[in-house]
């Protein structure tokens, strides 16, 4: 055959398989209406809080589950020592709750604070406009710890 016979017979096929898939194609587009919704923008800051928060929480339930199922198929001098974790874990909580207060009254828009038996980390964030020097931070923390922490640790986001 011919070149120009083979050139031909392409674009011709080329061309009717185009008009039957454009045939077949609805009018319009999709005339459905899309079902969205619409949310408020996410704030990366708070989100990042709010999962310190839940970490922190789950951590402290998982401790306590543990402490308590532990309870039952221990001996009584056991128990003794399994309730003074329990108790020491509840004391750690209501004091990471009590410095998460403070220092939010200094002015600090978002904080988390994760204690343990020799640190305290507190995770905050001033928002803008907001200038709390770290030094204040610092002393309302030692201060609601009682001195009882050496390691302070304040990290900034």
């Amino acid at each position: 055959m011919n070149k120009h016979v083979v050139a031909f017979i392409s674009v011709f096929t080329l061309g009717l398989v185009l008009s039957v898939y454009y045939a077949f194609i609805p009018k319009g587009g999709n005339d459905k209406p899309v079902n969205a919704t619409v949310t408020a923008p996410v704030d990366p800051t708070k989100s990042y809080f709010n999962d310190l928060a839940k970490m922190r929480e789950d951590n402290h339930s998982k401790n306590l589950g543990t402490y308590e199922a532990s309870l039952q198929d221990s001996t009584e001098q056991e128990k003794a020592v399994i309730l003074q974790k329990i108790e020491e874990e509840q004391k750690v909580m209501l004091l990471e709750n009590s410095v998460d207060q403070k220092v939010t009254d200094l002015g600090i828009m978002y904080v988390v604070s994760l204690i343990t038996s020799d640190r305290c980390t507190v995770n905050y964030y001033q928002g803008e406009g907001t200038e709390v020097s770290e030094k204040d931070i610092m002393y309302t923390v030692m201060k609601e710890v009682n001195d009882q922490i050496f390691n302070v640790e304040l990290v900034a986001r």
